[in-house]
C-alpha cells in the first residue's frame, strides 16, 4: 500500500499597494482523508484553513462563535502547474476566537476536496490589505500557499485496520474482546516482521501473521476480557517495523472499562426512537436517533449510510464529524437531513458507523455501529 506525500508550504509575498488592511495572516495545510483508498482517483484531501483578520473589519464576537458564524472572504486557487482551474475552497470560516484589545478575528475551517490522482500544484489564498503598520510591505499583497500532490510514495508500514487510531471504545467487565489489528507495508518490496505493542495487563497478543488474501497486509490477534482491576481508561498502541528497519507512526486505541452499573455501559441507542420507519414520501429529509445517555459529535470520521434494498449498494453517505449543516446533535438526540429523492417503490435501510456519537465525559466512550440491515428500514411510497 502506498501513502500520499504530504508537504507545507507557508509564506508571504510582500508586493503592490492595496487599499485596506484587514488580512492578519494565516496558514493552510492538507492531509489525506481517512481511509486513504488505494488507486483512488479522485483522492479526498481534507484542506484546512485557518485566517486571521482585523476585528473591526471582520467582526466577531461571543455570539458569532457559538453560532458557528463565518467570517472572512475569499477562496483558495491553485497557482502552479494546474491540472484543473477555478476555487478549489472558500476561506470562510467559522469564526473560533477573537481579541478586542488586539483588534483581531480568527476562522478555521477543514474542507474535503477532490484532486486527481498522481499530480502535484500548488493552491494559495492571495490578496491584498496585508497589516499598513508593518515596516516592509505595509498594506501590500500577499500569499499563503500550500504546495499539494498526490503522487505515492514509499513508505514505512502503518496500522490501518478498525477501529481507527485515536478511538475511545467503552467495554464492561466481563466482556470479552476479540479483534484483529490490521497493518499494511509501504512498499511492495517490504515486509512488516514487528510491531512493538502496548497493551493492558492480561491482553492476549497472537502471533503477526500475511493475510492469505492480500500479501500486503499483516494482522495480529487481539484478545482480553477486562476485569474490575481494569476500571477506566486503558491504552493499547501499535508501533509497527518492516524489513528496511523502518519504523511506523506509533497509533493508540482507548478502551474505556466501566461496570455493568455504570452509564457508559448502557451507552447505546434506545430501540424504537429511531424516526422514520416504514412508508415515506420521496422528499423525506429529516432522520432521527435517541440514545441512552448525552451525545456529541465524534473527533473521528464516522457516516450515517443510505442503502438500496434491491441492489445493497450505498446510495448516499454523511460524514457526521465534518457536515455542520445536515447534522445535529442535541442532548440524547442525533438528527441529520437528507436532500435528494428517494425513487418511488424502493425500499431503503441505513446504517451506523461506530462512534457516530461519542459521551461528552472522560474520553468520550463511542456509541456501537449498527451493521443489522433490518434495523432501520423505510419504503418509498409510490405516487
Amino acid at each position: 500500500m502506498l501513502k500520499m506525500a504530504l508537504s507545507i508550504v507557508i509564506f508571504v509575498i510582500v508586493s503592490i499597494l492595496i487599499d485596506g488592511t484587514h488580512y492578519r495572516g494565516g496558514f493552510i495545510t492538507w492531509k489525506p482523508q481517512y481511509p486513504h483508498i488505494i488507486n483512488q482517483n479522485p483522492v479526498a484531501i481534507i484542506l484546512k484553513q485557518r485566517h486571521v483578520w482585523r476585528r473591526s473589519s471582520i467582526f466577531c464576537n461571543d455570539t458569532t462563535i457559538t453560532t458557528k458564524g463565518l467570517i472572512g472572504n475569499g477562496s483558495v486557487n491553485c497557482i502552479s502547474t494546474c491540472s484543473t482551474t477555478g476555487v478549489l475552497a472558500s476561506v470562510s470560516a467559522p469564526c473560533v476566537a477573537y481579541s478586542i484589545k488586539n483588534d483581531w478575528s480568527v476562522g478555521e475551517v477543514s474542507t474535503v476536496i477532490n484532486v486527481s490522482a498522481n499530480v502535484k500544484f500548488e493552491a494559495a489564498f492571495q490578496g491584498g490589505s496585508w497589516i499598513s503598520t508593518l515596516g516592509v510591505g505595509a498594506d501590500g499583497g500577499w500569499s499563503i500557499s500550500a504546495e499539494i500532490t498526490t503522487i505515492p510514495r514509499s513508505d514505512a508500514p502503518f496500522y490501518c485496520g478498525q477501529p481507527q487510531a485515536g478511538s475511545c471504545i467503552s467495554v464492561n467487565t466481563g466482556s470479552k474482546i476479540n479483534k484483529i489489528a490490521q497493518f499494511s507495508i509501504g512498499c511492495a518490496t517490504t515486509t512488516v516482521i514487528e510491531v512493538d505493542i502496548y497493551k493492558p495487563d492480561g491482553m492476549m497478543v497472537g502471533p503477526l501473521k500475511v493475510n492469505p488474501s492480500n500479501s500486503s497486509l499483516y494482522t495480529i490477534s487481539i484478545t482480553w476480557t477486562p476485569t474490575s482491576m481494569d476500571i477506566g481508561t486503558n491504552l493499547l498502541c501499535y508501533t509497527p517495523l518492516d524489513d528496511r528497519n523502518q519504523q511506523g507512526d506509533q497509533v493508540c486505541i482507548k478502551y474505556f472499562v466501566s461496570d455493568n452499573d455504570s452509564k457508559f455501559a448502557r451507552f447505546k441507542y434506545i430501540n424504537g426512537s429511531l424516526k422514520p420507519v416504514g412508508q415515506v414520501y420521496s422528499n423525506q429529509s429529516v432522520w432521527y436517533i435517541e440514545y441512552t445517555n448525552e451525545v456529541r459529535r465524534p473527533s473521528l470520521d464516522a457516516y450515517v449510510r443510505f442503502y438500496s434494498n434491491s441492489t445493497n449498494k450505498q446510495v448516499h453517505q454523511i460524514n457526521v464529524r465534518t457536515n455542520l449543516k445536515d447534522v445535529i446533535f442535541s442532548k440524547n438526540t442525533l438528527t441529520f437531513f437528507t436532500s435528494i429523492n428517494w425513487i418511488l417503490g424502493e425500499h431503503y435501510y441505513i446504517l451506523l458507523d461506530r462512534s457516530v456519537v461519542t459521551d461528552p465525559s472522560v474520553c468520550g466512550p463511542q456509541s456501537p455501529p449498527v451493521d443489522d440491515v433490518n434495523f432501520w428500514t423505510f419504503e418509498v411510497q409510490s405516487e
